[in-house]
């Protein structure tokens, strides 16, 4: 699959209605669990009107929350183990995650209080030769993820938590779980290019929302569930910002950049401004932006949150109340170790 997975290290994210879901590209045993700073949730509640990113250091990646002015930058949690891909569920506390006992290294899906095979309840069997992401629906009842059985192709599966089989929607990766819990919008290979679909989560065929001929990905859903904001390379050589209608209609671009990429974006709780990381491909400058989600047409100028060299993998905009984790707010974010 030319999924820009492989082709940029970092166009990542997940949608609103993804759970807080970890993804590294060193697979292995899953053990150990991540740290959690000064930072992190108070009974359950996210920090109001908040920029939550991912950030690389020499030895861990974090997970950080920031003010959109740049202020109150903090610790949330940080990992440094060589998990492949975990999600954690708000609504029952447990952790979601792609583990191995089998001699030949594959990975199944397992749920349980730690991130140890010891006492977890196997979701999915060991299938799978490496899992990209998992993500859980906001209500803590479906686990989708996207796996590869053969190393050749990636697709895009479902499973209840509560036991059942596993639901194969399609070839693709990147899920991200609409605000409504029904539809999942995904990057899916056509004919060598990229592109945007959407897919009911248990039946029907996919919809693709873009057809560019080149690599659209991870998308991220608005609140309202009308719109899609995707990076692509359609109109440079770099990857750009761009939005689109549910329906595949409207698509703008956002951002325009020939000597930089622009990725993992989010919307604001509004959908008047979209989080995003911004890297050059020597990865000597970057980091955290804003930007009006009407720039293309206003032509409003990106604002500095936070510069990063080392860059990040998603960005994640909370609402402007700080709603309770498990109702009608959950919190996506990906590792990725490069």
């Amino acid at each position: 699959m030319a999924s820009l997975a492989w082709a940029l290290a970092g166009c990542g994210g997940a949608g609103l209605g993804s759970a807080l879901g970890v993804r590294t590209n060193n697979p292995g045993q899953t053990t150990g669990s991540p740290s959690t700073g000064t930072g992190g949730f108070v009974n359950g509640v996210l920090p109001p009107d908040t920029i939550l990113y991912t950030e690389e250091t020499v030895s861990t990646t974090q997970l950080r929350a920031v003010k959109p002015d740049g202020s109150n930058d903090r610790l949330l949690a940080s990992t440094s183990q060589s998990v492949q891909a975990f999600a954690y569920s708000p609504v029952t506390g447990d952790v979601v995650f792609a583990g191995s006992t089998a001699s030949n290294g594959f990975f199944g899906i397992y749920r349980g209080t730690q991130f140890s095979l010891e006492g977890a309840a196997k979701v999915a069997d060991p299938l799978y030769g490496a899992v990209y992401d998992i993500v859980i629906s906001q209500d803590g009842r479906t686990a989708i993820f996207s796996a590869t059985t053969d190393f050749l192709t990636t697709n895009i599966y479902a499973v209840n938590l509560d036991g059942g089989p596993v639901h194969l929607i399609g070839e693709g990766q990147g899920p991200a779980i609409s605000p409504d819990g029904q539809r999942v919008a995904y990057s899916a290979d056509v004919s060598g290019s990229t592109e945007i679909a959407i897919s009911s989560i248990w039946a029907g065929s996919p919809s693709f929302v873009t057809s560019s001929g080149f690599s659209d990905s991870y998308p991220s859903w608005s609140r309202d569930g009308s719109h899609i904001v995707f990076c692509s390379n359609r109109a440079n050589s770099t990857f750009d910002l761009f939005t689109v209608k549910a329906d595949g209609t409207g698509l703008t671009g956002v951002t325009s950049s020939t000597a930089y990429n622009e990725y993992a974006p989010a919307y604001s709780d509004d959908g008047s401004k979209i989080s995003y990381i911004l890297q050059d491909d020597a990865q000597v400058k970057g980091g955290l932006y804003t930007i009006r989600a009407d720039a293309g047409t206003s032509g409003a100028q990106p604002v500095l949150v936070k510069s990063m060299q080392d860059g990040g993998v998603f960005t994640y905009w909370t609402s402007l109340t700080g709603r309770s984790l498990g109702r009608g707010e959950s919190v996506p974010y990906h590792f990725r170790k490069r």
